[in-house]
């Protein structure tokens, strides 16, 4: 497999919940406790899930992957108690939070919806090829990626058998869109029920990234968003999440936000606009630091060179780390993605030895 590696833990939560945990949030609203990638275990890291339900209607936020999460999120269902009629959201098209959409599409009900966003279709549906291509992005700049296809098959493996329930997806901006106020952010999404759950499309993660709001119990749910304070896969846009870290503290400014969740970490946030501040400060000094170090440069410096003295950093220890890795093929895609935000200017040649300069 890849050089994936553990987070370094910088502003790690204070207490984390054990993978399959069903955590109580609210009434009738429940967690489902994922866990994070270990290749070496041959474990897929798979997201926190959210069950929230309504009178006769249940929510279900994204759905994990793999067998092993299936009774997890069956025993969370289960406490929700009765309901007649179940709505699916996928918060977006990686494999980790759609691999058991069979199951909640499954349940024995009046009626079901499945939702996602158009925007994440070819990303959902070609996740093999979009892998293989991040592999490809940066094999050579660091060691270990010899082969980035079976690279990509080996890491996709670990989600398998994904039960995406493809047939079920409809597109949720066939829903009528309406205009919709969180605290401080006003802004537009989709509502379900009787004012029951709101989704709104941030697009940092993925094009078509959703986050969740339940306004009954005045929970946000921000998914992936919040998986790092910059974000790495090519299909996310680093532009955005500073956007959308403003706009999740905006909503998080007055009374009508009291705790937030994410996909990857296994706490409740009780602090939110505190919270999400160390994101938005993350991504300030990221973005210095990379500046600077370029700067004293005068050679520029290799993808490698660049993730080390980043590491080493001062100012980067207190940064808030998120799921995902630091190091290795994560670390990788987010030094080349910020390179090229910066229109860093590059010597070419092999990628091993390619050096970086910032533009005269």
């Amino acid at each position: 497999m890849s050089p994936i590696r553990p987070s370094s833990g910088a502003h790690r939560p204070s207490r984390m919940y054990e993978y399959g945990t069903v955590v109580e949030l609210a009434a009738n609203t429940y967690m489902v406790v994922g866990r994070l990638l270990n290749p070496a275990q041959g474990e897929a890291d798979v997201a926190n899930a959210i069950v929230h339900r309504a009178g006769d209607m249940l929510y279900v936020i994204d759905s994990g992957a793999t067998p092993s999460f299936r009774p997890f999120l069956l025993d969370a269902i289960g406490k929700a108690g009765a309901f007649e009629h179940v709505v699916l959201i996928n918060t977006h098209g990686h494999p980790d939070h759609c691999g058991n959409n069979d199951l909640v599409m499954g349940l024995e009900v009046s009626s079901r919806e499945h939702y996602m966003s158009r925007d994440d279709d070819a990303l959902a549906d070609g996740y093999l090829a979009a892998l293989t291509a991040a592999f490809e992005g940066v094999a050579g700049y660091i060691p270990g990626i010899d082969d980035p296809a079976a690279e990509a098959r080996g890491l996709l493996d670990l989600f398998a058998p994904l039960e995406e329930s493809v047939h079920t997806r409809q597109a949720i901006e066939s829903r009528p869109e309406t205009p919709v106020t969180i605290g401080e952010l006003n802004t537009t999404g989709w509502v379900f029920g009787d004012d029951d759950v709101v989704a709104l499309q941030t697009a940092a993660h993925t094009p078509g990234e959703l986050i969740v709001y339940l306004p009954k119990v005045k929970l946000l749910h921000v998914s992936d968003e919040l998986v790092s304070y910059y974000q790495a896969f090519p299909e996310a846009d680093p532009d955005q999440a500073i956007n959308v870290f403003d706009h999740v503290r905006q909503a998080a400014t007055g009374d009508d936000v009291e705790s937030l969740t994410d996909g990857h970490t296994f706490e409740i946030y009780r602090e939110v606009t505190d919270h999400v501040q160390a994101y938005i400060d993350g991504y300030e000094t990221y973005d210095k630091v990379v500046r600077d170090l370029l700067a004293a440069a005068p050679d520029g410096l290799t993808v490698a060179e660049l993730i080390e003295a980043t590491g080493k950093a001062p100012e980067m220890k207190s940064t808030p780390g998120g799921p995902n890795p630091s190091g290795g093929f994560f670390g990788a895609m987010q030094a080349l993605k910020k390179l090229k935000q910066l229109n860093a200017v590059s010597t070419g040649g092999d990628r091993a030895t390619e050096r970086f300069s910032l533009p005269s």
